[in-house]
């Protein structure tokens, strides 16, 4: 009789856990769950299976695997700030020694708003559109900002015009005895410079007496010069009363 015979290959093919079959030699690839949260992948969770007469090799019984990520906002640092400071006009400058003075001016801040970049980020670093994360939670991507940095001087020292100058006066002793205009103001005459400090200097001059006056005897004139305070720093000529300048209000 015949030693051999022909073989019926169907039962060896391999059933599938997921229904129908694998033929008997051939591989597919299985997955141990349906789906997988990175930063598991489904990769990391196959299984090649092989139909070897009729035995299935392997455990895992998935057919397919979705691979599923989580889903949040990411947001930029804020920039843009519209705010900026805003500055009024020097006031009119008033001295309050002979070194001068300050003068004021307002300063303010003019609020504005700022920006960032608001997108949906997936867990494993790539940016998708907006619709995959959870509208309600969007941050918001402006806001109010104020200005930023040190804000400019509001006061600034300054000198109006000449805070201080040196006015004089005459006097003579003794009594002069007949009219002192004769004697005139000789020598050194700093009247109406400027000076530093409130104060006085005398100068002292000899005249001799004009014959008219009744002979010839000394007298002593002098010219005190006082360094005068002018806040305003305007001075007019006021003469002829001493002192022949005055400080203007």
């Amino acid at each position: 009789g015949s030693s051999s015979q022909a073989c019926n290959t169907s039962p060896c093919d391999c059933n599938l856990p997921w229904g129908g079959t694998l033929t008997n030699g051939n591989s597919v690839t299985a997955y141990s769950s349906s789906s997988a949260l990175f930063p598991t992948t489904c990769a990391s969770l196959a299984q090649t299976r092989t139909c070897s007469t009729g035995v299935l090799s392997g455990s895992f019984s998935n057919q397919a695997c979705t691979q599923n990520y989580t889903y949040d906002w990411q947001v930029s640092g804020w920039f843009g700030c519209s705010a900026s400071w805003n500055t009024d006009g020097w006031s009119s400058c008033s001295n309050s020694s002979c070194s001068g003075g300050s003068q004021t001016r307002s300063v303010w801040c003019s609020g504005g708003s700022e920006s960032r970049s608001v997108s949906c980020l997936r867990n494993d670093g790539a940016t998708v559109a907006d619709g995959f994360c959870n509208a309600g939670t969007r941050p918001s991507s402006s806001q109010a900002c104020s200005c930023s940095g040190g804000a400019p001087s509001s006061s600034q020292a300054c000198s109006a015009g000449t805070p201080c100058r040196l006015t004089w006066s005459t006097w003579w002793w003794p009594a002069p005895s007949c009219n002192p205009g004769g004697h005139g103001n000789a020598g050194f005459d700093p009247h109406g410079a400027s000076c530093g400090s409130p104060g006085s200097t005398n100068s002292t001059y000899w005249f001799t007496l004009p014959i008219s006056c009744g002979g010839s005897g000394m007298e002593k004139i002098g010219n005190t010069y006082t360094c005068t305070f002018c806040p305003s720093g305007v001075w007019y000529t006021c003469a002829p009363v001493n002192p022949t300048v005055c400080c203007s209000p």
